[in-house]
């Protein structure tokens, strides 16, 4: 019997997120290998996915940091395609911009996942182009496990959290 204090005998269980499928080829290659890169404890590290990822949906994620809530989460890793449908330079890293809406709904999205600790899809708006009405992006979050460092190096978690995103396709026009 568990006591105060002693948690040694206190069994955690296994982590085990829900499945979440979007229908989109790219995002839903990305869960099934962040899914298969999950152990009991929790998500997998950034490191144990890289011999897990191909190409060509790897053009399409985006690694971003958070160091604590209340500060801007940080762009750790993007790749090309992930950065010219953000509007950010190609091989962007820093702060994501909070002026730029599809960076400002992928820098709330870091605090839902990384509370959440299991896939978050969302539709983000899209970087607004001449003649585009109203395109988005669907976007998929996936946490990684979180990095913590020695307390007078770094004084707090590290949480990552893994992003894949597509164009979302247009809603499908009814027959007149």
């Amino acid at each position: 019997m568990p006591t105060p204090g002693n948690h040694a005998s206190a069994a955690v269980p296994p982590y085990r997120p829900p499945r979440l499928f979007t229908g989109y080829g790219t995002l839903d290659a990305a869960l099934t290998v962040w899914y298969s890169a999950c152990d009991k404890s929790g998500p997998p590290h950034w490191e144990d996915l890289a011999d897990l990822i191909w190409r060509p949906w790897v053009m399409n994620l985006l690694m971003v940091e958070s160091r604590h809530r209340m500060k801007p989460a940080r762009c750790a890793q993007a790749l090309p395609v992930a950065t010219a449908l953000l509007g950010l330079p190609m091989w962007f890293a820093g702060a994501l911009p909070l002026d730029n809406p599809p960076t400002a709904a992928l820098a709330e999205m870091v605090r839902v996942v990384c509370m959440r600790r299991r896939p978050v899809s969302r539709l983000a708006p899209a970087r607004p182009t001449p003649g585009d009405s109203g395109s988005r992006l669907q976007v998929v979050g996936m946490p990684l496990a979180p990095i913590a460092g020695a307390p007078s190096v770094v004084p707090y978690r590290l949480e990552r959290v893994l992003f894949a995103l597509v164009r979302a396709s247009p809603p499908p026009t009814p027959p007149p």
